[in-house]
């Protein structure tokens, strides 16, 4: 780092050495764009640490004030019960414990120092200790050693605060105003965060803000969607405005590593482990809650990861966040934690515990608040081997009055859901058979807004189905259930999925079953946020399948795929889903975008994805009347937006047209280009045609019959049929008739040769690490993908198995499998040039429901069939293979094959130029024409391979007695 200078020390300098700061423009002096050079800007994400005060080395020591003042006598059982108290918290030093005596009456003082190894020690024993009761007399002061010198610093005299100036804020809902309804979404990819409009009438997504490094760990969306905060290890940020995004707040909390707002915004809890700087001492766990708007920390908690697990797990793996869950609702009145035998239920006014005081529950396994009322679902296992059954308890907060209370008997385990109204509870219950060797599931259904709380019990017709997965309709009585045989799940792994209503047809306060859909590739539902339309979505070993299902007709909408999708994510409107690829797999990362009936809109792939967030919106200020008039009057709505949606569809029409027109004038101008260019040649042909202007003559038709084939084992003997004289002879620059041709009859030809590998996706770094997504066309193309992919590579492409899948019979019945599968390839092992196929050999490394990681398999690439081929390095060699893969060649020969066939038993022609039309730097090596009495074969021999591209034949007479036939055949 540069010395800092003193400006007086700037003049001196200056003046030595003949500069006249007087004459310098420092507002003009700019940084260069990514530089700081150490200064800290107004809008850079760091936190100002004061480092002026160094370590007072007194962080590790404590004051314990209000103990007993005792006699010299008792001196050592007072500092024995002391000890003892503390030893359980921490390390105690041989020297750390001093009790101080009065000399004139030889008791103690009522109070002592301790010094514990560490200040973590010494600020966990701080927090357990303050206000323990020693006896009814005596309850415990403790206080930091170093908190006594800050105290003596406070004025003795009070200085009111300076008034800052009011400054209004900026409407940090400016977003939810716009024009065109749209949402936003937050992708964050590599370095970068970006912030996007979803625009679905123009079929891409909308910049609105970009920036790189923004967040080092996460980024995550408050509730209502008014902030945004971002993750940093001082602390975490919250960011807003109407045009942009400002940062409005900091709250430091060092090494952050979770966070979570509460339910209306107002609070935010942040989260962190610390390692110890000893290793024999434990992890110590911080809980920090925020005032939003002020940054005010109003309560933390402190201790370590044993005092926060919940479970059987101990550690830092036994916290389970969030740890404390939040009650229902805007008003953000209370929130609560599990502890062992207890549950922990503060209010927000005094961030105190209601009542004073834990509720007291033996047991307690696992709670959850309703989604709109202060009302606790709790859930307590059997205890006493089975004497005393389970149960899941309501309990009203804060008055804790139980409201409902249903007893479960030989249960395994139970898991709450709740409907987003907080009108229904489901409780999935899972049982043991009367042998305790299996299980069965059934479901406890709560109708809390009724009276009484009546309870439903709910039982598969299968009682061996196992439930993979069950969600409640947003705002709605309907709900969805995963479910297969668990007896037969290997052998058929797609499960069925019914769905339920709380409401029957006859009766409102029946459970009724609506429909089951039977061996669906899915194992994971979600619900539109709107009600109605879910998806059905198979996520990794379905490799994400996804089926648009309409719950009000019981029909399906559409069936597509986002081959290995990792998350799937509703717009908050329900118009538009989103489903992500994420770097979990190296990859097609990114996103798409789809109507809620399944149709794809647009696609866009990112290197390093790693987030996708849909902005939240608050809930809707109209009244259900009035939600219930709009709909009434959709109608008369609706011909406004129709209307734009016409405007769109005509814009984005013309501009198609526009491109469209320019494509067509760019082709027009080459076409125009080459046949100026012709026609500028024409003189020069004639000359070498001995002035005959042949170019329009059709005298002879030839059949053309192309068979391609590589026979390496021409490579040499077709070179060295060419001699230097036949070389110079046929060369494209000295090639002339010979005399026994007829002169007029020298009618140039052209063959034509292409090869176009289609290039449906490049994304790769040159020299760096990327992906093709290629389909040959040809066989000649399997052969560059031969010479292109190397072991180490990966390469992905859908591929046909044989499983066997038991029969109902007890036999086994073969069926062949439609899957994809990406392979490390560890050999490029056979090119069939016949049968058009090419073979690689390496390892799956993709989870599959039939293919197990780390597998054996040959991949077969096909023509017609995509695959998808990965680099590590793209070096210079593979990109000009790829290069010429996918490139255009048009090759003449300056010769009449016709003619070629009737006066040569066997030629060998060595043409030069054999040029690329949209590429002159790219050429073959030469092309040879092989031509005996009435057969000729035409071969194009480049760098890696020989091809024979046609095979021609024509009849010439056989010469019998003067030969009349024959020599009319020579003059024609």
């Amino acid at each position: 780092m540069a010395d800092v200078m003193a400006y007086n020390d700037i003049e001196a300098t200056a003046a030595r050495i003949g500069i006249d700061l007087s004459q310098l423009d420092l507002d003009s002096i700019r940084l260069p764009p990514g530089e700081d050079f150490g200064i800290i800007s107004d809008d850079e994400d760091v936190y100002k640490v004061d480092n002026s005060e160094l370590d007072s080395g007194f962080g590790s020591i404590i004051v314990v004030d209000n103990l007993p003042v005792v006699p010299l006598e008792k001196f050592e059982k007072l500092e024995n019960v002391i000890r003892k108290i503390y030893s359980q918290i921490g390390v105690i030093k041989d020297d750390g414990f001093w009790m101080p005596l009065d000399p004139e009456t030889n008791k103690t003082l009522g109070y002592c120092f301790l010094e514990f190894n560490t200040p973590q020690e010494a600020e966990l024993a701080k927090e357990r200790t303050h206000g323990y009761k020693l006896d009814r007399s005596h309850i415990f002061v403790v206080n930091m050693f170093d908190d006594f010198d800050r105290f003596m610093k406070v004025p003795d005299q009070w200085a009111p605060p300076e008034s800052k100036p009011y400054t209004p804020g900026e409407n940090l809902q400016q977003w939810l105003t716009d024009e065109k309804a749209r949402d936003q979404m937050v992708i964050r990819y590599g370095a970068d965060t970006e912030v996007l409009w979803n625009d679905a009438r123009h079929l891409k997504p909308e910049p609105f803000y970009k920036r790189t490094f923004w967040t080092e760990s996460f980024v995550q969306w408050s509730p209502l969607g008014t902030y945004l905060a971002t993750v940093h290890r001082l602390g975490v940020a919250v960011w807003g405005g109407a045009s942009t995004f400002n940062r409005l707040m900091r709250y430091a909390h060092s090494q952050v590593r979770l966070i979570d707002f509460s339910p209306g915004e107002k609070y935010l809890v942040t989260y962190s482990s610390h390692e110890p700087s000893n290793p024999r001492d434990a992890n110590r766990v911080v809980i920090n809650i925020f005032d939003v708007r002020t940054g005010k920390v109003m309560r933390d908690f402190k201790g370590s990861p044993d005092d926060f697990a919940i479970g059987g797990a101990g550690g830092v793996a036994g916290v389970s966040w969030p740890v404390f869950k939040w009650a229902g609702g805007k008003d953000d009145k209370y929130f609560a934690r599990m502890g062992k035998n207890v549950i922990s239920v503060y209010e927000t006014e005094t961030f105190s515990l209601v009542d004073k005081k834990s509720m007291k529950v033996e047991n307690v396994m696992d709670f959850s608040w309703s989604p709109t009322d202060p009302i606790l679902a709790l859930f307590v296992p059997e205890l006493g081997g089975g004497n005393q059954p389970a149960r899941v308890s309501l309990v009203q907060i804060p008055s804790k009055e139980e409201l409902r209370q249903k007893n479960l008997f030989s249960v395994s385990d139970c898991k709450m859901y709740w409907q987003s109204n907080g009108e229904y509870l489901a409780v999935k219950v899972d049982r043991y058979t009367k042998t305790k060797k299996s299980t069965y599931t059934g479901f406890e259904l709560f109708r809390i807004k009724e009276r009484d709380i009546p309870i439903e019990v709910l039982e598969l017709e299968n009682k061996n189905d196992k439930i993979i997965a069950f969600a409640w309709e947003p705002k709605g009585h309907r709900f969805a259930v995963i479910h297969c045989d668990n007896t037969n799940a290997n052998n058929n792994p797609r499960p069925d999925i019914s769905f339920y209503s709380m409401r029957s047809a006859h009766n409102t306060g029946r459970v009724s079953k609506l429909t089951t859909l039977k061996g669906k590739q899915a194992n994971a539902l979600y619900w539109s946020p709107t009600g109605r339309f879910i998806i059905l979505a198979g996520l990794k070993g379905f490799n994400g399948q996804l089926e648009f299902y309409n719950v009000d007709e019981l029909e399906t909408m559409a069936t597509a795929e986002h081959f290995m999708a990792t998350d799937i994510e509703w717009d908050p409107t329900g118009r538009y889903v989103a489903t992500a690829v994420t770097s979990v797999h190296e990859m097609e990362n990114g996103f798409n975008i789809w109507t809620f009936n399944g149709k794809l809109l647009y696609r866009t792939l990112k290197d390093h994805f790693f987030q996708f967030l849909w902005r939240p919106r608050p809930p809707s200020l109209l009244t259900p009347e009035k939600e219930e008039e709009i709909a009434k009057n959709l109608k008369k709505y609706s011909k406004k937006y129709e209307a734009e949606d016409q405007d769109v569809s005509i814009f984005l029409s013309e501009q198609d047209r526009e491109k469209r027109r320019m494509l067509k004038e760019e082709w027009e101008k080459w076409v125009a280009h080459w046949k100026q260019r012709h026609e500028e040649e024409k003189e020069a042909r004639k000359n070498l045609r001995d002035g005959e202007a042949s170019d329009e003559e059709e005298e002879y038709e030839a059949k053309a019959i192309e068979v391609e084939e590589v026979i390496n084992q021409y490579f040499a003997r077709a070179r060295r049929n060419i001699t230097a004289t036949q070389t110079e002879f046929f060369s494209s620059s000295s090639f002339r008739p010979s005399s026994s041709f007829p002169r007029r009859r020298w009618i140039p030809k052209v063959i034509r040769y292409s090869t176009t590998m289609k290039i449906v996706r490049k994304d790769y770094i040159p020299g760096g690490p990327g992906s093709v997504k290629m389909i040959p066309v040809e066989s000649d193309d399997l052969w560059y993908a031969y010479n292109l992919i190397a072991p180490g590579d990966t390469v992905m492409a859908v591929t046909v198995r044989k499983v066997l899948r038991e029969a109902a019979a007890g036999g086994r019945d073969a069926e062949r499998v439609k899957l994809k599968l990406e392979i490390k390839v560890e050999e490029v092992a056979d090119y069939d040039k016949v049968g058009a196929v090419l073979r690689i050999r390496g390892k799956n490394i993709l989870e599959n429901e039939y293919v197990k990681i780390g597998a054996f398999h040959t991949l077969e690439l096909e023509l017609h069939r995509p695959f998808v081929l990965r680099k590590d390095v793209w070096d210079s060699l593979a990109l000009h293979e790829l290069h010429q893969a996918s490139s255009i060649y048009s090759n003449s020969l300056s010769c009449d094959i016709g003619q070629l066939l009737k006066w040569s038993h066997f030629v060998s022609v060595f043409v030069n130029g054999i040029s690329l039309c949209k590429d002159p730097s790219a050429s073959a090596d030469l092309a040879v024409v092989l031509m005996q009495e009435g057969l000729a074969h035409i071969l194009l021999i480049g760098k890696s391979m020989t091809i024979t591209r046609s095979r021609i034949e024509t009849s010439i007479p056989r010469k019998h007695g003067p030969g009349i036939a024959v020599d009319k055949v020579k003059s024609a």
